[in-house]
Formats: structure tokens, C-alpha cells, sequence
């Protein structure tokens, strides 16, 4: 077991090692920018199958009229009584 993984840590040395001395290394190749946009753009396909599939759904109707009958937001009223 020990040997195992020594021998994957100096794998992985090695190659942090040939990555910088080529020049391939990317400092920013994975960090927390890239992981949100790689989530948006996972939320933005998602989002269009689903448009795709109501648009080409037999059922087209019935989801236009649950869009309809969805209900909307209650009013915000300010202090002096009108809508925000």
C-alpha cells in the first residue's frame, strides 16, 4: 500500500515537474472562476433543452397554461400604501 503510493506521489511530482520545464502549466487551468462558469454554462444548456422540449412537446398547450396559471408574486407596499 505504501509503495503505491509513493509511487503515484512521485508520478505526480514528475509531471508538475515537465509541466513547468514545457511550459503546459496553467496556473488558473482549474479554479474558482473556471468551476462557476463551467456551472453557468451547465445551468444555460440545461435551460435551453428544457425550452426545446416544451417547444417541441405534444403538450405544448397544457404547459402554456400552467405558465398562465402559475401564481405570480405578492406586492411589495411601501409605507405610504402604494405598490414598490
Amino acid at each position: 500500500m505504501e509503495k503505491e503510493l509513493t509511487i503515484a506521489a512521485r508520478k505526480s511530482i514528475e509531471k508538475k515537474v515537465l509541466e513547468e520545464r514545457d511550459g503546459t502549466k496553467d496556473p488558473n487551468a482549474y479554479c474558482k472562476e473556471f468551476r462557476r462558469e463551467c456551472y453557468q454554462d451547465k445551468l444555460d444548456k440545461e435551460a435551453d433543452r428544457e425550452a426545446k422540449c416544451k417547444e417541441n412537446s405534444m403538450f405544448k398547450e397544457y404547459h402554456e397554461l400552467q405558465e398562465e396559471h402559475k401564481p405570480r408574486p405578492i406586492p411589495i407596499y411601501g409605507p405610504d400604501g402604494r405598490i414598490r
